[in-house]
């Protein structure tokens, strides 16, 4: 197996474990600031730089390429459906998510390395980190969103940070 692949499989576990030991959660009164929010009727999308640190086991400090992690939350105050079109939910979030998310690294457009929920914070808010595999010394300057399975379509999230 190579170091990626060793890394990525890893990052597994640290990960699941570190994100539910991570944070509080924030009540409607406070503030919490965001890279990136969009609003829709009920439902908003953030995301927000995540430290590579939380997802993966080490650094990799050699090679051409290097790692860029993000953590993704959607929160959606609607009242739940069916019980079928929450358990269709469910499968696309574990499964297919995924391969709905591109980043935008110097005009190339880069798939996900590797995608993990974070254990069910309530019924309402669900995050998860989103990792890819850049040029070293790039940057993830756009995140693309193609909504699969619900309403939201495409979303581009232009990554503007002092």
């Amino acid at each position: 197996m190579s170091l990626n692949g060793r890394v990525l499989a890893c990052a597994a576990v640290v990960a699941v474990i570190f994100l539910a030991c991570q944070g509080r959660h924030v009540t409607e009164g406070e503030t919490r600031k965001h890279l990136v929010i969009a609003d829709k009727r009920g439902e908003n999308l953030y995301i927000d730089r995540l430290d590579n640190r939380v997802v993966l086991q080490r650094q990799d400090s050699t090679g051409p390429t290097t790692f860029c992690s993000f953590l993704v939350g959607w929160r959606d105050s609607l009242p739940a459906g069916d019980a079928k079109r929450s358990q269709d939910k469910e499968k696309y979030i574990q499964y297919r998510m995924q391969q709905d998310w591109m980043a935008i690294v110097g005009g190339d457009t880069l798939k996900p390395v590797f995608f993990q929920e974070r254990p069910h914070l309530d019924d309402q808010l669900r995050e998860a980190a989103v990792v890819f595999e850049i040029p070293r010394g790039s940057r993830a300057d756009t995140l693309v969103y193609r909504d699969t399975w619900g309403d939201w379509g495409v979303q581009v999230f232009i990554l503007n940070e002092k």
